[in-house]
């Protein structure tokens, strides 16, 4: 009888660095556009509100995704929900180097906003998964701070390559996309740390619920928590 051969598997330290930096990755192409906003709008014409459209569409997939998706992972698996969102984040930053026109750009950040919202639910618990019980600092660090440093580095980082050091805008998308292709296949080689259950589509239906006695707290940090990243995205978008 033939015994299929086992699939090679990453040491649990490596797999964390390896998902941590694709993690910071796919973030780095959903913020690297930013600054290129202004390029696009001079070298095909566009308005305005087509700059603030590319970030709602950017927004909107991200935030269906977490609400939609958020726990799909835990059914299917954390290694196939993170390769989805590699895939996506892949085909994001292959749409943007293309970039010719308001279609290429908007569907570029739906594709971004995909991979965000997969990468923030399914790969940040796939990356405290693999720091094990009692080491979640580290994890929780880069769950929680990884996106917004990959939104920032993608920001500085393209505006760089293009004003210092002057590299064509799709330059930072295809150094996204060789990270992202080593990051897939780091990431067929992690550990899964989820085991399958039934279940799955019924996930897909949202559920929210603020524990008894918190909501009152739920309340005020949630509006310091949408004003502060509305500051944010205020300036991200229309600051260039």
């Amino acid at each position: 009888m033939l015994v299929a051969p086992r699939r090679p598997v990453l040491p649990r330290p490596v797999a964390f660095a390896t998902l941590s930096a694709v993690l910071v990755a796919v973030m780095v192409g959903a913020g690297a556009p930013a600054p290129l906003y202004v390029l696009y709008q001079q070298e095909f014409g566009l308005p305005d509100s087509a700059v603030t459209g590319a970030f709602v569409l950017y927004i909107l997939p991200a935030a269906l995704v977490l609400l939609v998706g958020g726990r799909l992972s835990d059914h299917v698996g954390r290694r196939p929900v993170a390769l989805l969102a590699v895939l996506l984040g892949l085909a994001g930053s292959a749409v943007l180097f293309a970039v010719d026109g308001l279609g290429t750009l908007l569907l570029g950040r739906v594709l971004q906003g995909l991979a965000a919202g997969l990468t923030t639910g399914a790969l940040g618990a796939y990356v405290v998964d693999l720091q094990g019980p009692g080491r979640g600092v580290l994890a929780a660090a880069v769950a929680g701070a990884g996106p917004t440093v990959g939104l920032a580095l993608g920001a500085v980082g393209s505006g760089a390559l293009v004003q210092f050091g002057g590299m064509p805008p799709s330059t930072v998308f295809v150094i996204v996309a060789v990270v992202l292709c080593a990051g897939a296949l780091g990431l067929a080689l992690a550990p899964e740390t989820c085991v399958r259950r039934p279940g799955a589509l019924r996930s897909l239906r949202p559920q929210m619920t603020v524990p008894r006695g918190t909501r009152l707290l739920f309340a005020a940090v949630t509006c310091g928590f949408v004003a502060s990243w509305a500051l944010g995205g205020f300036y991200q978008t229309l600051g260039p």
